[in-house]
């Protein structure tokens, strides 16, 4: 459970938003159960999908992975002896710092002075902390270099099953400690559970539970995900 931390807005009075609330993003419908919400992944992405398989000259014979993601392809059978593994640790390759905070805060238009003031927020955290809705940035890495292109290392792409096509239907964030400027993040990620074969409007395939562990260069853990990703292999 995540520990309570407090800072102060930017008006200096305490409030309690940054740490100790659970971040949840969510892909579908507002309201209703989960599995109304996984079937409700909707037409317009079916129709999207039909537009772009049409235009590439995609045929179910030549599928072909866009995704980005390097995915490994398999049957449920073999993917249900993944259930446990975890990734290779994926270590950032830019330090959690000042600069790219503001740019983001600008972006979002968020004054929190634990983002801007360095000595507001070295008096409250110990530093300037990055806000929430930043944690991936640590660890995605660059999806170019000068030798080649590089994939990102999730277990929903790992894991051998029949899908060829991912849409993230939910994450949800459990933050532990504050992730302050000069940290270096470390992430993993674990393979905790697939559901069986699962028809949706956009397509037949299945739902991939995974968490991933954020630590800091010292082995600290500072946040938690969770997250749900649909592979599917899109109707006709």
């Amino acid at each position: 459970m995540a520990c309570l931390l407090k800072h102060a807005n930017n008006h200096g009075m305490p409030c309690n938003y940054y740490y100790d609330l659970t971040v949840i993003i969510r892909m579908g419908e507002v309201q209703g159960n989960s599995e109304t919400v996984r079937n409700s992944i909707g037409s317009s992405a079916s129709k999207a999908e039909k537009y772009h398989r049409r235009v590439m000259n995609v045929s179910d014979d030549n599928i072909v992975d866009e995704s980005g993601l390097g995915l490994t392809f398999g049957t449920y059978e073999e993917a249900l002896t993944w259930i446990g593994r975890t990734t290779e640790a994926n270590i950032g390759e830019v330090p959690v710092n000042g600069p790219m905070i503001k740019i983001y805060c600008s972006a979002v238009q968020d004054a929190n002075q634990s983002y801007w003031d360095e000595a507001f927020a070295q008096q409250h955290w110990g530093g300037v902390v990055a806000p929430p809705g930043m944690l991936q940035t640590w660890t995605i890495p660059m999806q170019w270099r000068p030798e080649g292109r590089r994939t990102i290392s999730v277990m929903a792409a790992k894991v051998p099953l029949p899908g060829d096509k991912p849409i993230n239907v939910s994450t949800e964030f459990e933050f532990f400690e504050p992730v302050r400027a000069g940290m270096v993040l470390t992430m993993t990620d674990r393979l905790e559970a697939i559901s069986p074969e699962k028809t949706t409007k956009v397509g037949t395939g299945h739902f991939i539970t995974s968490v991933s562990e954020y630590r800091d260069q010292h082995n600290v853990l500072l946040a938690r995900s969770t997250n749900v990703l649909y592979r599917y292999k899109a109707n006709d």
